[in-house]
């Protein structure tokens, strides 16, 4: 098998709806591109699946179990796969795959080019960049956020990755500023671009879809209907929250008078939409926190709110969304998802990710940080801005076609480098 591109630092088998659209929207607008490319996702398995991972119009791309793993001895291990390059007589699936690719995509989770997650996954991010650079292969660096970092020794690290890269595209303004900031003199305009995330681009299943995988819930014609993203991370673990994110407010309070309120003042629906799917009892799972939420709230109201469950991938929740006039989010991804289908919507931020990413599409003012310390000022200002829904649309459907766009522009420069 010809492997011509890897990605990386995106694998599809975890939970997380946000990461599983990195990977998807990243190997469907490489296919949109270039239909004869052969791509190979690495995830958390051991082995090759060829052609196991169904994109669009029949292209698949394969799946490589490649991960951090002090079982040096296993071929999907990182260490594994860099310790045998020079070895003629080991062969593995994994060193013939590096051997031969074009070119390594790394995505980094996203957000995950950053030493505050710790040695571990700074590490394990750092890998594949690594692997990269001892195979020869050319490095592209899709768009994503650098930084921050504070370690000496991870901060050069982190410049040699970024100085080896053919291309280091920042997924926007504050996080390009940073990578400006974090080279100095090595900056070179013409690698290191600011871009937009990959994930305005991930395509949108169709209502015949949805009802094929009987996930549409029943929808009552007339109605409004409202969407809410609850974060289980921040839901059911509010002293971690706190200790990790500087949440002080009593963000189960907050989300509940959000819906109370929205219930009162409208004859709408409320969706509530997971973007984790964390197992039930996990801590993540933000199923578990909609289910909860609901249960918490007055029985009069509860006939009015549903949580968005059944067997849906990323394009699906995409779609499930595209049905609400408005929407809330705290996983970043579950509003990007809305953005992108010109849906006004409000980041309730734990982060200063979201600023920027809602900047690329000229609504950093919809960006209401969790982080703050006057709870009703936080509540207030979602409700505007689902009272402004109808102006805030009006603005995105100006502006997101440009920011698509942009995202297309950067597929293209990718794949024209991979082909010369």
């Amino acid at each position: 098998m010809n492997s011509n591109v890897i990605i990386a630092g995106a694998a599809p088998d975890t939970a997380n709806l946000g990461v599983n659209a990195l990977c998807f929207s990243s190997a469907a607008n490489l296919f949109s591109q270039d239909q004869q490319l052969e791509i190979t996702v690495l995830d958390h398995a051991k082995n090759l699946r060829e052609n196991a991972y169904p994109i669009l119009n029949g292209r698949s791309c394969h799946l490589l179990g490649a991960k951090y793993s002090n079982r040096f001895y296993q071929s999907s291990s990182f260490l594994n796969i860099d310790l045998t390059r020079n070895i003629p007589v080991i062969c593995s699936e994994q060193k013939s795959i590096f051997k031969k690719a074009k070119a390594l995509l790394d995505i980094s989770g996203g957000d995950s080019f950053t030493d505050l997650y710790g040695e571990k996954r700074f590490k394990s991010i750092c890998y594949p960049k690594k692997l990269a650079m001892d195979y020869g292969i050319p490095l592209i660096l899709l768009p994503q956020t650098y930084g921050p970092f504070e370690d000496d020794d991870y901060i050069q690290e982190a410049k040699r990755y970024v100085n080896y890269a053919s291309f280091a595209f920042a997924r926007d303004k504050y996080s390009f500023d940073y990578l400006k900031q974090l080279l100095g003199d090595s900056f070179d305009e013409y690698k290191h671009r600011q871009a937009v995330d990959v994930a305005f681009l991930l395509p949108t299943s169709t209502e015949k879809t949805l009802k094929e995988k009987n996930i549409l819930p029943e929808i009552t014609e007339g109605k409004e209907i409202l969407g809410l993203n609850i974060s289980g991370l921040i839901y059911q673990n509010p002293t971690a929250a706190k200790d990790n994110y500087k949440i002080s407010i009593d963000y189960n309070g907050l989300v509940k008078k959000i819906i109370q309120t929205l219930l009162d003042e409208s004859d709408a629906d409320i969706w509530l939409v997971p973007h984790v799917l964390a197992p039930t009892g996990h801590y993540e799972s933000d199923s578990d926190a909609c289910h909860h939420l609901k249960s918490c709230l007055p029985a009069a109201l509860q006939t009015r709110v549903k949580v968005i469950t059944g067997d849906y991938d990323q394009c699906d929740i995409k779609g499930l969304i595209s049905y609400c006039s408005w929407f809330c989010g705290t996983r970043m991804h579950a509003t990007i998802a809305a953005l992108s289908n010109c849906i006004p919507t409000a980041g309730l931020a734990y982060s200063g990710k979201f600023h920027g990413v809602f900047a690329s599409a000229d609504q950093e003012d919809s960006v209401i940080d969790a982080r703050g310390s006057d709870q009703q000022e936080i509540h207030d200002d979602i409700i505007d801005s689902w009272r402004q829904r109808n102006e805030i649309k009006v603005a995105l459907e100006k502006k997101i076609p440009a920011v698509k766009a942009t995202a297309t522009e950067q597929m293209q420069v990718i794949v024209e480098f991979i082909n010369r």
